[in-house]
């Protein structure tokens, strides 16, 4: 999706380390190798989302979320899920939302195995190829 400069230099500056907008959470195998990801994104009321919807109230989103195949199923997602969430709501998010896509029965699964039903599932805008892992 094509932006103006204007969008990318707000993001670059809300993503600063001392700037408090966001925060990448990486998991790492005993051996120092990075193993699965998670970014959170802090959204005020009043703005517009990155699909140019507003912003009703402060809220964490949650986007790159990856785990290496290989740990998958273990304590990768749920460790990062629990640092996400407690870094938004420790920023004053009042809610927390997840897009996901539909048809990715993978991620489904573990959100609603772990009762993280709270999460929004909406399908793609545009049209965008997917590939799920």
């Amino acid at each position: 999706m094509g932006r103006p400069d204007s969008y990318w230099r707000e993001r670059t500056a809300n993503a600063a380390e001392d700037a408090g907008g966001v925060r990448q959470f990486v998991a790492e195998a005993a051996d120092g190798s990075w193993v699965g990801t998670v970014t959170v994104l802090i959204e005020e009321a009043g703005a517009t989302d990155w699909a140019g919807f507003p912003v009703a109230r402060r809220q964490g989103h949650l986007v790159g979320v990856y785990v290496r195949p290989g740990h998958r199923g273990s304590w990768v997602t749920g460790a990062l899920f629990d640092a996400a969430l407690e870094w938004a709501w420790g920023r004053g998010a009042e809610r927390v939302r997840l897009i996901v896509h539909p048809e990715n029965a993978r991620a489904l699964g573990f959100y609603r195995t772990n009762r993280r039903n709270d999460f929004s599932t909406v399908s793609t805008i545009g049209p965008v190829k997917l590939h799920y892992e």
